[in-house]
């Protein structure tokens, strides 16, 4: 039994169908031609890969240098900002002493000044002085 379906109809002859034949004509010689253009080596394609993963590389390279190199920057500009910051501390100090009243009393007791008894206004219109010691003179 065959699996193949039952053909109706007429029966078909497979042979080949044999023809008048004319003279047998001399056929030409064949032969092998070379490939017009040879297959695509996959160097290039392998050389753009590396070259890709070289540059990505170089990349990462320079990007982690340059953080070096900013985080080398802010501890120097750190160390700086807080030697600053102490003297400015310093100076402030310095300048709340002179500018004490003990220390500018004493300063002005060296440099020969007396203390005042009141408070002495001039009246610039008539050059009179108004108030304290001295007054109306």
């Amino acid at each position: 039994m065959s699996v193949a379906p039952a053909r109706i109809g007429t029966a078909r002859s497979y042979a080949p169908r044999r023809t008048a034949v004319a003279a047998p004509s001399p056929r030409a010689r064949l032969r092998i031609v070379p490939n017009a253009a040879p297959d695509a080596t996959r160097a290039p394609f392998f050389a753009l890969c590396a070259a890709i993963l070289v540059a990505a590389l170089l990349g990462a390279l320079a990007l982690n240098t340059s953080m070096a190199a900013t985080s080398y920057t802010l501890r120097d500009r750190a160390s700086t900002l807080a030697s600053l910051e102490e003297q400015r501390e310093t100076l402030a100090t310095d300048l709340e002493n002179t500018t004490s009243p003990a220390q500018v009393t004493l300063r002005a007791q060296q440099l020969g000044l007396v203390p005042s008894d009141g408070v002495t206004y001039v009246r610039l219109s008539d050059h009179t002085l108004i108030g304290g010691q001295g007054a109306g003179k």
